[in-house]
């Protein structure tokens, strides 16, 4: 569970980082201005609401994710108290985020694809075939 959610944390740290060298949703804020501010306009999103959210995060990464601080070593759990970041806000955050950036890119592509209507009918069918290939397979319809 730690691994999970610390790989989670530590994909949050790399798109929220605002180095001037780095690539990330606030670069793309920044090189399409226009785009962005209409598709967080569209998506209800406060732009400013989540900058304030992922500022939280650079504590975390600077304490206790990426280094490790040594006034921390023995109490990590204080990292959390202190960067006040809530499950909620980081839910927040991410749909926003992913709100904005999806309606960019549908903006340039097109359309949404549709997701096609599946419901399994055939998986008789496809584990059968499967059993043929491989008839030590532990799989049972």
């Amino acid at each position: 569970i730690y691994a999970l959610h610390n790989d989670l944390y530590a994909d949050a740290h790399r798109v929220f980082d605002k180095h001037k060298d780095v690539t990330t949703f606030w670069y793309v804020q920044k090189v399409s201005p226009e785009a962005f501010s209409k598709a967080a306009l569209a998506a209800n999103v406060s732009v400013t609401e989540l900058e304030l959210i992922a500022n939280k995060l650079v504590h975390l990464r600077d304490r206790l994710h990426f280094h490790i601080d040594g006034r921390d070593v023995m109490e990590p759990s204080r990292v959390w108290k202190i960067a006040k970041l809530s499950g909620n806000e980081f839910i927040k955050l991410t749909e926003g985020t992913h709100e904005i950036l999806r309606r960019m890119y549908l903006e340039m592509t097109g359309p949404d694809s549709p997701v096609p209507n599946y419901h399994g009918d055939d998986i008789g069918k496809i584990i059968c075939a499967y059993k043929k290939v491989h008839p030590d397979a532990k799989i049972s319809i």
